[in-house]
């Protein structure tokens, strides 16, 4: 009598060889009858894997996040006496990445002269945003000239 298959009977499994936790590292050689892979050492996978280790756990990731100051831009303004208004602030993934995508279309609508101003990258073209820097490669400050002196023009006319 043949045996169905069903989910008292058990899964059938198949082992694998397990290697011996080296992986090879392989180049080309290029000799005269074309190009050769040749092997050139092995690499510790435990040990890369390891290495990697403390900047995938989730702790970390939350605490660079919440408190690194370079993952999330300059943050003077929560340390500073000013008061800041925040209300418009997105509050969900969603808001942030439609404003993302505005500021990219508005960066890529600037003339080609304005835009390599900002290297063409529309990261530094945001986070200049609203200070005197943007303002001056924006094209929007104007130079003061000094003030002649009335004085002096009487003189001069004399």
């Amino acid at each position: 009598m043949s045996e169905f298959r069903s989910a008292y009977s058990g899964q059938v499994r198949h082992t694998s060889p397990t290697g011996n936790g080296r992986e090879p590292e392989y180049e080309y050689k290029v000799t005269e009858e074309g190009r050769e892979l040749v092997k050139t050492g092995e690499t510790d996978v435990y040990a890369l894997i390891q290495s990697r280790l403390d900047e995938t756990k989730i702790e970390n990731i939350i605490k660079r996040a919440t408190y690194d100051p370079t993952a999330l831009g300059s943050q003077d303004w929560q340390n500073s006496a000013q008061m800041v208004d925040i209300t418009d602030v997105p509050t969900d993934y969603h808001t942030w990445y439609n404003r993302i995508e505005d500021a990219k279309k508005q960066f890529e609508a600037l003339p080609i002269e304005v835009k390599n101003k900002w290297d063409n990258d529309v990261e530094k073209y945001v986070m200049a945003y609203g200070t005197t820097e943007w303002a001056d490669k924006m094209g929007l400050l104007k130079e003061e000239k000094p003030a002649e002196n009335t004085a002096e023009k009487k003189e001069a006319a004399e």
